[in-house]
């Protein structure tokens, strides 16, 4: 067996291979992030690295310069991701989750099975904890970007510009979707409004039956801008403002009710196809254990040929898939009526 100085040396030599690797993979990235800035800059300055200033470069000669098949596709990449930005990110309630293949499990705290062993009875034939497992499968999801030969021929870098832009906003559009019906479509407790209005005695109703599971405890309510509009009337919440609630209208956030945060969103009353549903609904979950959003690709930009031959025929391109594995960890209160609001 090894002295305890020679384990030291040995996990100190792992622990300099591993940050030699983190140095020389943040090295890399910031080498990309330089090689790219000037393609940023042509797409944000009509063609130029300085607004009005210098030469104004053509599209077809950034597409025919050497380094064009390896950076291209890169900024293109950075520059949908930035405009997705700016929309609301709904994939924070969510645990982002890496993986490398297209189905993976994952524990179900909510499947934990119990039990006490007094000690003479500890063997492998007994247990104390055991987990099931909820497998997650990856979806693919492209979109054309509508790139065509005038706007590369006149080399219009706004269009251009604008076009991955507007592919960021839909892409980004179409994740919160998902999110919001992975929750809506996941939770375990579900209830119909009384009287097809909002009432709160229900959403009390559904705490309750979240917290009896012994294991979950609701932090997060997730509503649609009517029934937001209707809380910010309330005189429940107008008092919880005026003596200084957190979060009062900050990035969707509104603030506390019945010690939920409040969030928000105009995605929640949107089916998967992105289609207005016909009545409301109202969602909440345990913060702790949110839905798995498992991604195997973020969104990249790529063609059906090859995008520097091909640049009309380019698509963006992600593969995720968002899911309540711990479904009692969540409520949804259904069939809220509009007009009711």
């Amino acid at each position: 067996m090894k002295d305890i100085d020679v384990l030291k040396k040995d996990a100190e030599g792992q622990y300099s291979t591993l940050t030699a690797m983190l140095e020389e993979a943040e090295r890399e990235e910031k080498e990309l992030n330089e090689a790219i800035k000037p393609v940023l800059l042509m797409l944000q300055n009509d063609g130029r690295l300085v607004p009005r200033k210098g030469k104004r470069m053509e599209i077809n000669q950034v597409l025919s310069s050497d380094d064009a098949p390896e950076l291209l596709p890169v900024a293109f990449d950075q520059r949908i991701r930035t405009a997705a930005e700016n929309l609301q990110n709904l994939r924070q309630y969510t645990r982002v989750m890496p993986v490398d293949a297209v189905t993976t499990y994952f524990p179900k705290v909510t499947a934990m099975r119990r039990s006490y062993i007094a000690s003479p009875e500890v063997d492998p034939n007994h247990y104390g904890i055991k987990l099931s497992t909820e497998s997650v499968t990856i979806q693919d999801y492209e979109m054309a970007t509508g790139i065509n030969k005038n706007l590369i021929k006149d080399s219009n870098w706004n269009m251009l510009a604008l076009i991955l832009d507007a592919v960021g906003y839909a892409m980004k559009i179409g994740e919160n979707i998902d999110i919001m019906n992975s929750y809506v479509n996941g939770a375990f407790f579900t209830d119909t409004a009384t009287g097809n209005a909002f009432d709160l005695d229900d959403i009390s109703d559904m705490i309750a039956a979240i917290e009896e599971t012994q294991q979950f405890m609701p932090s997060t309510i997730f509503v649609g801008t009517e029934i937001g509009s209707k809380i910010r009337k309330m005189d429940e919440f107008q008092n919880v403002a005026f003596f200084g609630a957190r979060d009062i209208w900050v990035s969707g956030k509104l603030t506390n009710l019945f010690g939920l945060q409040l969030v928000s969103t105009p995605f929640l009353d949107r089916d998967a196809l992105g289609a207005k549903r016909s009545t409301r609904c109202v969602v909440m979950y345990d913060g702790n254990f949110p839905a798995i959003y498992a991604e195997l690709e973020p969104v990249t930009v790529q063609s059906e040929d090859s995008l520097l031959k091909n640049l009309t025929n380019t698509i963006a391109r992600e593969r995720r898939a968002v899911k309540v594995v711990d479904d009692k960890a969540a409520g949804v209160i259904t069939d809220i009526n509009p007009s009711n609001l």
